[in-house]
């Protein structure tokens, strides 16, 4: 008979209620396996109804984001190209709208194997994903941006992260230049390691014209950007070893000395100056 979205949903609720995320999951894959076709992408409209209401379930959503459905694709021929197919696409652009939504919207495409290239995914999908990432690191693009600004950050770096040719390298430079401000290296690093290598070198120099000498070396080291950088973290130690003399903090300045012999004069002197004072 004809599925119903509020009871499947229903079902799914009452699945996660009985036991564990696991168990639901488990028990979910045996239902699409043995389904007719369609069950997948009909999950996908529960899923996009799910989002789109007051009361959702954070276990639901990622329970129907994950299910996927490489061979669950019907359609023409051109449908057979694209990894979700025209009704799938057509979801995940609707969710690529609704902001907020973005790293679910990651989610559906991982699960459907079409983060690999450009071309698994229809040229209107990718520029609604774009849309949705820009949307999210810098706000006012399509629509207001998640509501927590690092939370918008982190989803578009995860995007990116899961779809580095999602957009050209000026894009790239602005999202990346939103997301690394200081509050979040580490999401701002993962993410550059991903992206091309002129986006790289711009990363590291945006760092260092804004005095992160700390980050910029690390990052320089992490990328493997040393020989690009090649006086960068002399440049670090040099400042944070006149920051640690000023404030007398001897351990600290002698640490950062440690394998540079280039800045034992400095050290010494400093450390001698603060205990004639």
């Amino acid at each position: 008979g004809r599925r119903s979205v509020p009871d499947f949903l229903s079902a799914v609720q009452e699945a996660l209620r009985r036991g564990n995320f696991v168990g639901a999951q488990r028990q979910l894959r045996e239902v699409a396996s043995i389904a007719e076709p369609g069950f997948c992408h009909f999950a996908l409209r529960a899923l996009l109804e799910l989002e789109a209401s007051q009361e959702k379930s954070p276990q639901a959503v990622a329970l129907l984001s994950d299910l996927g459905a490489a061979s669950d694709v019907q359609g023409g021929a051109k449908a057979q190209q694209l990894a979700l197919g025209i009704e799938g696409e057509q979801v995940v652009m609707r969710l690529a709208g609704m902001p907020g939504h973005l790293k679910t919207v990651v989610k559906v495409v991982e699960a459907w194997r079409a983060c690999a290239a450009p071309a698994l995914l229809a040229a209107e999908t990718r520029d609604a994903l774009a849309r949705a990432v820009r949307r999210e690191a810098l706000g006012a693009l399509g629509g207001a941006a998640d509501p927590t600004s690092a939370t918008g950050h982190v989803a578009a770096a995860f995007a990116l992260s899961a779809m580095p040719w999602l957009l050209d390298e000026a894009a790239a430079r602005e999202v990346l230049a939103a997301v690394d401000d200081g509050s979040r290296d580490d999401v701002a690093e993962k993410l550059t390691a991903r992206l091309s290598r002129d986006v790289q070198i711009f990363f590291v120099e945006r760092r260092r014209s804004s005095e992160r000498l700390k980050a910029a070396a690390r990052a320089a080291k992490a990328l493997g950007l040393e020989g690009t950088f090649p006086t960068l973290d002399l440049e670090y130690r040099t400042k944070a070893l006149e920051n640690a003399l000023r404030h007398n903090v001897r351990e600290a300045a002698v640490g950062l000395t440690l394998g540079e012999p280039r800045l034992h004069r400095q050290c010494v002197e400093g450390l001698l100056r603060i205990e004639e004072a």
